[in-house]
């Protein structure tokens, strides 16, 4: 319902923009009108099945867009009711269309077909590029560029400085790392530390982690669920063996339980900035932690990945707050709190 009422009234402040004067000139009466585009097609991922399909779907509709829905594989069924109550809410029929589908087929088919005008994608970076170079070929009989807005995921930093609270940053590493197993663009992977709380702060994550119980979340009990399939299990496990040659491996690192896709929150200590468990998308409950000297060497270590989507500092210094705000490169930065729950 946010997600609606946010978009819906951004369509109302482009639709008042197109009745303000440009430029005064005499003899000339210039506006800017903003016009639907056409056809977009809608690519949302699993990970927020109602949430992000209702943001996308929306923002596209109230513009006077018609939709082309096509949602994850994993997660249609929450797609489908959504699309159920815009229809029983009256929406006319062919503004959103539900269209599912094996990506490889339906959705490059959408993505090539000339009559796209726009693809509105959140997912992960590998699938965002093979969107971002198939729609930009023009296909014959198209007489438009298409347009492309895609988040790709993150690999997402808290940084620690050395006069931080360091039970507040240990309880937000936790949060942002382990909260829906790790299933999130925005959640914690790497934990950048000052060297004077690094032991400090690792040690007290690890404590925390290890209390933490994996299962059923209709018990509430547990602290988080399962990952989505068993595709993303064997990921997860495949960057343990690769941090158990990065890092030294201090929680987790194992299938929790013996049945379904459950897996102990896993934390890996003294990584080298440039590693791959520092570098790539996990996607799971992971965090993979390095040390730092200074705020300009975390500044460089945060800096230093293809990904910019969400950070957060931990500090009580001023000076250091204001320079982050410039200084680390991200969408949504965050101080003294978790990097998630935007």
């Amino acid at each position: 319902i946010d997600f609606m009422e946010y978009y819906a009234r951004q369509a109302l402040e482009l639709k008042d923009r197109g009745q303000q004067t440009l430029v005064r000139l005499p003899g000339e009466d210039n506006h800017l009108e903003y016009i639907p585009l056409g056809v977009g097609v809608v690519i949302p991922p699993w990970n927020f099945a109602l949430a992000i399909v209702v943001g996308m779907v929306t923002s596209a509709m109230v513009t006077g867009n018609t939709v082309i829905l096509k949602p994850a594989s994993q997660t249609p069924v929450i797609a489908y009711k959504f699309y159920e109550l815009l229809v029983e809410a009256g929406l006319p029929a062919g503004v959103v269309n539900f269209l599912p589908g094996r990506p490889d087929v339906i959705g490059d088919y959408l993505v090539d077909h000339k009559l796209t005008r726009f693809i509105s994608f959140t997912g992960s970076r590998a699938v965002g590029l093979r969107i971002h170079e198939r729609s930009s070929k023009v296909a014959p009989g198209q007489i438009w560029m298409k347009r492309l807005v895609a988040e790709m995921g993150g690999k997402d930093a808290i940084v620690v400085l050395d006069d931080a609270d360091v039970e507040l940053a240990a309880q937000n590493i936790v949060a942002s790392a382990f909260s829906f197993s790790g299933q999130k663009c925005s959640a914690c992977s790497r934990a950048i530390i000052h060297e004077a709380v690094y032991d400090e702060v690792l040690n007290r994550v690890v404590d925390i982690t290890k209390g933490l119980k994996v299962g059923d979340v209709r018990d509430a009990s547990n602290y988080t669920g399962p990952v989505i399939d068993e595709k993303a299990l064997n990921k997860v496990m495949e960057y343990v063996e690769i941090g158990k040659r990065e890092g030294k491996l201090v929680a987790g690192g194992k299938p929790a339980g013996d049945e379904g896709f459950f897996v102990e929150p896993t934390i890996f200590a003294d990584v080298d900035p440039d590693a791959r468990i520092m570098q790539e998308e996990v996607f799971g409950p992971f965090v993979a932690f390095t040390k730092v000297r200074d705020f300009d060497h975390a500044m460089e270590v945060a800096n230093n990945t293809e990904y910019g989507l969400t950070g957060s500092v931990f500090t009580r210094n001023r000076e250091y707050i204001e320079r982050a705000r410039t200084e680390f490169h991200v969408g949504n930065l965050y101080f003294n709190r978790k990097c998630t729950g935007a």
